[in-house]
């Protein structure tokens, strides 16, 4: 992807969806986003030859750079097969999770929870699954407010750039001198995340449950509703299933790290 923005306001902000995940796969396309104008007069935004919006803002021209550049991503990897889903993938001595869940269940919570645990967290917000394979859409980590009230060992985020009213924290995890990778692979445990007033907990689940929060949790693009149900019935019958409940002792880190160790969860 290539974006040239001649405002430098505009450049600092539409520069927040750069990141430095590390690959494996090599690209299927090229993306080049203009952007033109200033914050006194606005801003219009081009993908080639092709006007996609007029905006006021820098952080509008964000939004509309950063729909263009995923939507083209998401529809090419419907095409080859692949079918998003919400959710988080992390990785612990060469076992890989990855959580489904609703939005606010609290998967960036987790994940910047498992970074403080050693975890090689991958993505908190969406990844791609095909034929039992798990791969992940690189974005920066959107650490909402009340994520380092939860994770107080996250001090280490504060300074992550902020973006939006809340505002939410940008995290990078190469930027604060962690890994990050996004590999193309199977997966070992696959859980369904819920909030709980209770102590967090972790138990087994049937596939039966998590077929269907991945169904539920899915991005469909191209793909008919079989198609779904297909790569959710292969995911959760080539992974353990659980059911993870994450209550406000912030415990529940621990308990994935725990499980991927393959110590008891305790």
């Amino acid at each position: 992807m290539h974006v040239k923005v001649d405002d430098r306001a505009a450049f600092d902000v539409i520069g927040l969806m750069a990141q430095r995940a590390s690959h494996e796969i090599a690209p299927l396309a090229e993306v080049r986003i203009t952007v033109l104008g200033s914050a006194r007069i606005g801003f219009d935004v081009f993908d080639g030859a092709d006007h996609l919006a007029a905006v006021g803002t820098p952080e509008e021209a964000l939004d509309c750079v950063f729909a263009r550049v995923y939507r083209r991503a998401v529809e090419l990897a419907s095409l080859k097969g692949w079918l998003r889903v919400h959710g988080a993938v992390a990785g612990a001595d060469g076992h890989r999770v990855a959580v489904v869940g609703p939005a606010g269940a609290g998967k960036t919570t987790l994940a910047v929870g498992l970074l403080c645990e050693g975890a090689a967290v991958e993505v908190d917000e969406s990844f791609v699954i095909r034929d039992g394979e798990v791969m992940g859409v690189a974005r920066r980590l959107h650490a909402q407010p009340g994520t380092f009230e939860l994770v107080t060992s996250a001090s280490w985020a504060a300074d992550a750039p902020a973006f939006g009213r809340s505002p939410v924290r940008l995290v990078d995890p190469t930027e604060h001198g962690f890994p990050w990778a996004l590999p193309r692979a199977p997966i070992e445990h696959v859980m369904v995340l819920r909030r709980t007033e209770g102590p967090s907990r972790m138990e087994p689940a049937p596939a039966a449950l998590v077929v269907q929060e991945v169904i539920r949790q899915a991005f469909p693009v191209l793909e008919p509703r079989r198609v779904a149900v297909r790569q959710a019935a292969n995911l959760a019958s080539s992974a353990h299933c659980h059911s993870l409940h994450a209550g406000p002792d912030g415990r529940a880190p621990r308990l994935v790290m725990d499980l991927v160790d393959a110590r008891p969860v305790s």
